[in-house]
């Protein structure tokens, strides 16, 4: 990796600020942004019915399909292109073929993203929802599950790193419980993937959903979705449309869909927006790195937990040793926008979590120590 100056010359949005909020959109890449820039004005340009503009997306969608499939070591084929990691949960849990009396399990720390399809699945179907007191996300989690798991257990929907603790769980120790009985392990990645290193074969989980605008500073609506290669023709697509079809008869009402994870894509997508994430995957792969860029992260987590943890009236929720890139924090006798708010007034970025009650703070690969020393001078200016 080049220094870090020049990666952060290519990141102009943090530039003038101390930018501390990846985990709920990573900065855009000055490469990205002139890829989408330039893609929204061929379509003004040119049209937007051209079959050269048509062979340029499927050119994409290809690119992006392959490096996801980097990201997380995935085999060819078992990564679907997605708006967003909820709709990669969607295709996990509504892709089931659920009967009444069924039962999902997800813990206590999970995202909207990964139980509103379970709330979905127990309107349309009747199956019941249990959730999974796991704490803080730092002791036992697979053996907490694996007690919980019943006769009709059929998934989990867990995250692999909690977007309300911070905590990194132990995906490959749960899904190992999981499958001992028999149960599908559906993850949401949204806080991990560009995170921290994924291999979904070593995680041995069945579907691994992921974003493309937080840590893998892509643009808004974009994502990706790894289906076990096993499991893909088991599994029903939510909704199936044209991308999703290798063949059809329309006169008999017959067709074939895609042998691959493809039958999980279904139709249009916003063409700018797929070459965007198209080039932050590839600066990600080739000019950042995956492996610097992680181990970025960890050095910053870390140094940034010590340094808070000097400071006075400051308790750090994230349980140590499992942290990712994210730091849950709250300062004794200030509420957490009072936190926000302080810290924005020092051109620090960060934002509010709502269970428990606190901020939340995310160390990019991006970020230096200048940065953390804002976070931390910001806090204790407030004691």
């Amino acid at each position: 990796m080049a220094e870090l100056a020049a990666l952060r010359a290519a990141l102009p949005a943090v530039a003038k600020i101390h930018y501390l909020n990846t985990g709920t959109c990573g900065p855009l890449p000055a490469g990205t942004a002139e890829v989408m820039r330039a893609a929204a004005e061929r379509e003004v340009s040119e049209g937007r019915i051209g079959m050269a503009g048509f062979m340029a997306l499927f050119d994409d969608l290809t690119a992006v399909r392959a490096r996801y499939e980097q990201v997380v070591h995935a085999p060819a084929g078992s990564v679907a292109v997605t708006h967003h990691t909820t709709e990669g949960m969607n295709v996990a849990i509504a892709g089931q073929r659920w009967r009444p009396g069924d039962e999902v399990l997800a813990t206590d720390i999970e995202h909207i993203g990964g139980l509103a399809p379970l709330y979905l699945m127990a309107e349309r179907y009747g199956v019941a929802v249990r959730r999974v007191d796991v704490g803080d996300g730092g002791g036992d989690v697979a053996g907490m599950i694996e007690a919980a798991i019943g006769p009709r257990t059929r998934l989990l929907s867990i995250s692999h790193v909690s977007y309300s603790t911070g905590a990194s769980l132990p995906i490959a120790e749960v899904a190992a419980a999981c499958h001992r009985h028999g149960v599908l392990v559906a993850v949401d990645a949204a806080q991990s993937a560009g995170a921290i290193p994924v291999d979904v074969a070593a995680l041995d989980c069945d579907f691994y959903a992921m974003p493309g605008q937080k840590w893998l500073c892509g643009p808004e609506g974009t994502g990706a979705v790894y289906v076990r290669p096993e499991l893909m023709a088991a599994t029903l697509p939510p909704a199936l449309g044209g991308f999703g079809l290798a063949a059809h008869d329309d006169a008999a009402l017959t067709y074939r869909m895609q042998p691959d994870a493809r039958r999980f894509e279904v139709g249009s997508v916003y063409r700018p927006g797929i070459a965007g994430i198209a080039e932050s995957l590839r600066w990600r792969l080739e000019d950042v790195g995956l492996e610097w860029g992680y181990e970025r992260i960890r050095a910053n987590v870390r140094r940034c937990r010590a340094m808070l943890e000097d400071v006075p009236g400051v308790s750090i929720h994230t349980p140590a040793g499992r942290e990712a890139g994210l730091l849950v924090v709250s300062v004794a006798g200030h509420s957490p926008q009072e936190v926000v708010d302080a810290c924005a007034a020092h051109n620090v970025v960060i934002r509010t979590i709502g269970r428990p009650a606190a901020v939340r703070v995310s160390t990019g690969f991006y970020n230096d120590e200048e940065d953390l020393v804002a976070l931390r001078d910001a806090i204790a200016a407030m004691r």
